[in-house]
């Protein structure tokens, strides 16, 4: 991409945060029926900067906390578009704080209503990002990326990300991290540095950072192998209630990886994770199930997490389940439906899944 074509977004990004800015708003402006007269009580009030500051502050802290925003402006008997005003005009003279959630607000319609734009959107998290705000800085990087609203380039996303974990914020960090496992622009996979910010993200109590420290330190990806590091990193995960986490660990547990073998603590760790949902624990419990380890066989159970993880597109829960309807293992012998999940499998590159279709027809 030429200097030219990333140039110019930023040029009309620039042109349209000044006509944001150059709007003549006002907290104190009337419009009939809408806003309070200038000078009514209500609206005195809000002329004074401390009191509308301290609206927009609990505001931010119930929009971050996601409690009711209507109980907010019921409470505080505010018109939201009034509150919009407030936010704009300290977009205006912070923008690190308040530029981000201006920008959110034209890109979703939050305070706004139909003066939805993404252009301005944009324009928003631009300045919040120039100004050091990380979580506008990260959503710069996203655009770049993506091609939202700017021409993608990689590189400059790349730059953004940085910049943001350089702050220490975490999703900065983690973005950073998982671009340098994998490569990213000009830049080529550097595990080391991968593993480096991984271990920043961790630090802060990342679970998705924690979980790929476990399995770094496993494998050793961008770092010496150390079982008993690997079951630190995946405990905390695990704590955290990240499924894959809690996935990672009852392997470890059930093949002994920095620590005894304990196949009960390992089930019940395969449990939580395929309760949220997780395909691979579903299927593993399927497996735990079907071939009695830790706990007696029980063909009905296991049947039942085959098809969970079948329904999600596991494809080897799909022959698992596939070889269940084929010889009546906790239900009735169904062939066809062995076949069509074999199709499935298949559809979806399981490579043992065409041989087993082909046995079945020899049966």
């Amino acid at each position: 991409m030429n200097a030219t074509a990333i140039r110019q977004p930023l040029m009309s990004a620039n042109v349209c945060i000044q006509n944001i800015f150059s709007e003549k708003l006002s907290s104190t402006t009337s419009i009939k029926g809408f806003f309070p007269e200038p000078s009514s009580p209500k609206m005195i009030s809000y002329r004074n900067t401390e009191k509308a500051k301290e609206l927009l502050r609990e505001f931010v802290r119930r929009f971050k906390s996601k409690n009711n925003l209507n109980q907010f402006f019921i409470e505080n008997q505010l018109h939201p578009q009034l509150l919009f005003k407030i936010l704009y005009i300290e977009a205006y003279t912070n923008p690190r704080e308040y530029c981000v959630l201006l920008g959110h607000c034209y890109q979703t319609g939050l305070l706004v209503g139909n003066r939805c734009s993404n252009s301005w959107a944009f324009a928003c998290y631009l300045k919040g990002a120039e100004s050091g705000c990380p979580d506008s800085q990260n959503i710069i990087a996203h655009c770049y990326e993506n091609g939202i609203e700017v021409g993608k380039d990689l590189d400059i996303a790349f730059s953004w990300y940085k910049k943001a974990a350089e702050s220490g914020d975490v999703d900065g960090q983690l973005n950073v991290a998982e671009r340098y496992r994998d490569g990213f622009g000009s830049q080529p996979a550097d595990q080391v540095k991968a593993h480096e910010y991984y271990l920043k993200c961790a630090q802060q109590g990342n679970s998705q950072a924690q979980l790929m420290l476990g399995i770094n330190f496993r494998y050793g990806q961008g770092t010496k192998i150390d079982e008993t590091a690997s079951l630190y990193w995946l405990k905390l995960s695990a704590e955290n209630n990240d499924e894959i986490g809690q996935f990672h660990l009852a392997e470890a547990y059930f093949e002994g990886i920095g620590t005894e073998i304990d196949e009960e603590q390992g089930f019940k760790l395969f449990e939580r994770s395929a309760e949220k949902g997780y395909l691979m624990a579903q299927r593993e419990l399927g497996h735990c199930h079907r071939y009695g380890r830790t706990y007696e066989i029980d063909c009905g159970k296991a049947l039942y997490w085959y098809k969970k993880a079948a329904l999600g597109g596991d494809s080897e829960a799909q022959c698992s389940l596939a070889l269940c309807y084929s010889f009546g293992f906790g239900t009735n012998k169904d062939v066809h439906e062995a076949i069509k999940l074999y199709k499935s499998a298949i559809e979806n590159d399981e490579a043992e899944a065409e041989d087993a279709m082909d046995m079945l027809f020899r049966i």
